[in-house]
This record gives structure tokens, C-alpha cells and sequence, in this order.
């Protein structure tokens, strides 16, 4: 009798059975994730931090407590709120709508984007407040 080894030999890789980079890589059964449900929780959660992200933006920039450092970002805010809302929705939802549109034949390698483009936003909007306020 054969045991399943820890590894799935890949080529010259071998990849610890279990772990993110094997679900990655190697597609799970589609049973396992939950596309019963329409939008997946990270695409929720990327469109909600965006969406909090712009709406501080607006209030903090009205109420003068900040100003908008991307230079694209602050023309639009010039010119209108509308523009801005509607360029900073552009630069979203088009990645949220493709991850969706993926999600279906992909869902691990989808999911894994996902959140390192959470992680990413995070960590960007979080390293630039923090800029503009040091400085």
C-alpha cells in the first residue's frame, strides 16, 4: 500500500500539499469555494475600502482637514465631485468586474489576487496618509 506523500511533485518543484501556493496553482474543485453566493467577500471588501477611501477623501477635502496628493485625483476634485466620483470609481470596478468574471473558472488563483490587492490598497493608503501627515 502507497501513502500520499506531504509533496506534489511538479516537474523539478515539489509543493507542500495544503498549503495557499497548491491552491493557487493547482485549481480546487469548484465545490469547495462558495459560488453559490453572486460577489465574492473580497471583492465586497475591496469595493467598501475604496468606496470608504473616497468619501473620506471628499469630506476631509470639503471640511479642509486634507488634501488629495495624486495630481490626477486633485484635478478631477477641481473640477467637480462628480468627475472625481466618477474616475475614481473607474479605477476600481473594472478589476472587480473582471476578478468576478474569473471567479467562476479560477476561484482560488482569483481569490488570491484579490487579497493581496486588498493587502496592497492597504498598505499603500495607509504608507501615504501617513507620509502626508509627517510631512
Amino acid at each position: 500500500m502507497q501513502t500520499a506523500l506531504p509533496y506534489k511533485a511538479t516537474g523539478i518543484f515539489a509543493i507542500r500539499r495544503g498549503t495557499v501556493l497548491e491552491h493557487i496553482i493547482y485549481e480546487r474543485p469548484v465545490s469547495e469555494y462558495n459560488l453559490k453566493q453572486k460577489v465574492s467577500m473580497e471583492s465586497l471588501i475591496l469595493a467598501a475600502i475604496c468606496t470608504a477611501d473616497m468619501t473620506a477623501t471628499i469630506i476631509f477635502v470639503a471640511l479642509g482637514w486634507a488634501c488629495e496628493s495624486n495630481p490626477l485625483m486633485a484635478a478631477c476634485l477641481r473640477c467637480s465631485i462628480y468627475l472625481f466620483l466618477v474616475v475614481k470609481l473607474a479605477s476600481f470596478t473594472p478589476f472587480i468586474f473582471i476578478c468576478e468574471h474569473h471567479r467562476k473558472r479560477n476561484p482560488g488563483f482569483v481569490r488570491a489576487v484579490m487579497r493581496v490587492a486588498i493587502t496592497l490598497y492597504l498598505v499603500a493608503y495607509i504608507a501615504l496618509v501617513t507620509h502626508q501627515n509627517i510631512s
